[in-house]
């Protein structure tokens, strides 16, 4: 990924800019006598690239608001359930993205003109969340990994006696392996073996996962887009891989 320096998207682009792309870089002539490698180095080397990257930016932000993107429909009911504890419905959220779009489009509105500058706060990691948000130890709202989560709303785990807030599901998943990985760094690779009959739930390559979430510090991502139950299982098969027991982990539902 690091000499990658074009990608053609035959969905997406213009006829002739991949017609063009294709000669440039992998037309017999050009690959023989070199004009393909001095043709990607200019790409990769140019100041156009920045260029264009900055003029598609907006194109590509209007792409995902008219196109209604399943993962911008999530990210934006995920964090409004983080903001207020109630999930929207997709409808809801597709409303609310149909309306910003149409807010932009119409002229006779007055446009907001002042620019707002927005000071990002130092990301933590998901085990940095977890480690400073600890809910209290109790045992009260906690079932094993046998139960059945379907339509229930997590606060949280406990695992190896240490007890953890969270408030998705998918937080429980890439939390919980955060802890693996940091308590099992010098053989995590182990964690390529959990996998389901059809799908991979962890990889070194992101294309390979429907919807991957690095696992911070380590090579591997790990599929997130799935149901309560899914991670529960997944659970289970990674406690079995690094030798944790099945009673070690605990969900903690409101």
């Amino acid at each position: 990924m690091q000499r990658k320096f074009y990608a053609i998207d035959l969905n997406v682009q213009e006829l002739e800019n991949i017609e063009e792309s294709f000669n440039k870089f992998l037309l017999k002539k050009n690959v023989v006598d070199g004009t393909a490698l001095e043709n990607a180095q200019k790409i990769y080397e140019s100041k156009q690239k920045s260029k264009i990257i900055k003029e598609n930016i907006p194109k590509a932000w209007e792409k995902l608001i008219n196109e209604k993107d399943d993962i911008l429909i999530d990210l934006l009911a995920e964090t409004t359930e983080k903001i207020c504890g109630y999930k929207p419905s997709n409808n809801d959220v597709i409303k609310f993205i149909e309306s910003f779009f149409n807010y932009r489009e119409d002229d006779t509105v007055e446009k907001p003109t002042k620019i707002i500058s927005i000071r990002r706060r130092p990301r933590k990691t998901y085990l940095d969340q977890l480690k400073n948000n600890k809910t209290i130890s109790s045992s009260k709202g906690l079932f094993d990994l046998d139960y059945d989560f379907t339509k229930t709303n997590v606060i949280g785990f406990e695992f190896l006696g240490e007890s953890y807030s969270a408030r998705t599901f998918k937080d429980v998943l890439v939390g919980f392996v955060a802890i693996i990985f940091n308590n099992n760094r010098n053989d995590f690779d182990k964690i390529s073996n959990v996998m389901g009959t059809k799908n991979l739930y962890f990889s070194s390559r992101a294309e390979n996962i429907r919807r991957p979430y690095k696992i911070e510090g380590s090579k591997y991502y790990v599929e997130t887009n799935l149901s309560a139950n899914n991670i529960r299982e997944i659970i289970k098969m990674v406690l079995l891989t690094f030798g944790y027991s099945h009673d070690s982990f605990k969900i903690r539902l409101t």
